[in-house]
């Protein structure tokens, strides 16, 4: 990211400016998951907490 371009599948394509990286993070639990260290943890600018539905929307969610 810091180039300021990503390379997928052989083609490299410029970033836009600004650009904004969303990304996930698996349970600590998950095999070869391991936490990220206190200097990257500055890296993100928020930190969202969805939880699990209740089950009336998990309902809704698997008629979907």
């Amino acid at each position: 990211m810091e180039d300021r371009q990503v390379t997928v599948e052989g083609e490299t394509r410029p970033l836009p400016q600004p650009f904004c990286v969303i990304a996930t993070q698996n349970p600590n639990t998950q095999a070869g998951t391991f936490p990220l260290p206190e200097s990257q943890l500055d890296r993100f600018l928020m930190r969202i907490e969805l939880g699990y539905p209740d089950a009336a929307a998990e309902r809704t969610l698997l008629k979907g």
